[in-house]
């Protein structure tokens, strides 16, 4: 038997997708996520998500996505911005995450235009956290 005809095969695709916040429409109201909406209406975040996935409910449909940066990161690789570990590996330039921050913290001259820098925090936490 092949292996196109067992259940548990696992396909490597490369990345996960990236998360996304969702803005909705849920019964004439406006949500900027699925959570607040859900938060707001009592109804199950999965009823929700089925509601989006149905087209023919006219009642629940996305609005927008927008990606989420959640890395706690920059990296800035010969003077190129990058938001995460993840755009560095699609761009080649190094084969793990482990490498990306080994490089970012050598004192190796060679490494020497890698840093990795601490994105702004929000101001929902205190200085102390």
């Amino acid at each position: 038997m092949g292996s196109d005809l067992c259940y548990n095969v696992i396909l490597k695709t490369g990345f996960q997708s990236h998360q996304t916040s969702q803005k909705i429409a849920f019964n004439g109201n406006f949500f900027l996520s699925i959570r607040e909406a859900e938060r707001v209406t009592r109804v199950s975040k999965t009823t929700i998500i089925r509601k989006l996935a149905n087209p023919e409910d006219k009642d629940c449909y996305r609005l927008e996505k927008i990606p989420l940066n959640r890395g706690k990161y920059n990296f800035i690789i010969n003077n190129k911005i990058y938001s995460s570990t993840r755009e560095v590996l699609a761009a080649n330039l190094a084969q793990t995450d482990d490498q990306v921050r080994q490089r970012c913290r050598s004192n190796s001259s060679k490494w020497c235009n890698w840093q990795m820098v601490q994105k702004k925090r929000s101001n929902d936490y205190p200085d102390g956290e």
